[in-house]
């Protein structure tokens, strides 16, 4: 519950114009659909902006809901979709995450821990993909990679600074969440082929927008928190 009466309503606010996008998502057609997703993000980014302490780690956060709005122009209004180029911007909002995630931590210990797991994490997954899709090895396939690693090493180590992180580290889990169907999606077909009739197939293409209902809701839930922890801003 958020005590700060200013700040709720600027919340208050904030979320019912995204859930008029929100509306606007999954019930238009394709083209208004984009337009709305896109808004959706800009809509995220710029609520942060309220909260923007230049001086502070928080900082990074705002830096990468700005990389995730150059992500989503390639990857939503595009025409056609560019995905290396979202997948590059997406990559330096999880770099922007990992910095503040590492920055906020106050145990040594955990620190070392967790860039060690972190680069383990990307040299695994580099190699179990290489090994797996071979020739179609490609700028694509190893960027996401790197992506995908990096964001559930972040999923995982937000866990682990307890209940101040608590509405990160659910952004962050509804964000691993829309990208594994994502990448699912992307990637049948292309580095490796499954039966329309496997479960594989029937999760990564559910004939609903299933990856906006985890994806809009983190990017709500990041904004919000940029909110929570430069509350200072509505005290006045």
């Amino acid at each position: 519950m958020i005590k700060n009466k200013k700040l709720a309503t600027l919340c208050g606010i904030f979320v019912l114009i995204e859930a008029i996008l929100a509306y606007f998502i999954f019930v238009s057609d394709a083209d208004f659909t984009a337009v709305a997703s896109f808004l959706s993000i800009v809509c995220a980014f710029l609520f942060s902006l309220l909260f923007l302490d230049v001086k502070s780690k928080s900082a990074l956060i705002q830096l990468g809901l700005l990389f995730t709005m150059c992500a989503d122009s390639f990857l939503v209004l595009a025409e056609p979709i560019r995905q290396s180029e979202g997948m590059v911007f997406f990559s330096l909002t999880q770099t922007c995450y990992f910095l503040y995630l590492y920055l906020s931590d106050s145990n040594e210990k955990r620190k070392k821990v967790h860039i060690c797991v972190r680069a383990c994490a990307i040299l695994i997954a580099e190699a179990v993909m290489v090994s797996v899709i071979r020739d179609k090895t490609d700028f694509l396939s190893v960027i996401s990679l790197f992506y995908i690693a990096n964001l559930a090493t972040s999923v995982v180590f937000s866990y682990t600074q307890g209940r101040k992180m608590r509405i990160f580290a659910i952004a962050l889990t509804l964000f691993i969440m829309c990208d594994i169907l994502i990448g699912l999606s992307s990637a049948i077909g292309v580095y490796f082929d499954v039966s329309e009739s496997s479960l594989i197939y029937k999760i990564a293409h559910p004939g609903f927008n299933v990856a906006w209902v985890f994806y809009l809701p983190s990017q709500i839930l990041i904004a919000i928190y940029t909110a929570l922890i430069n509350e200072r801003f509505t005290k006045s």
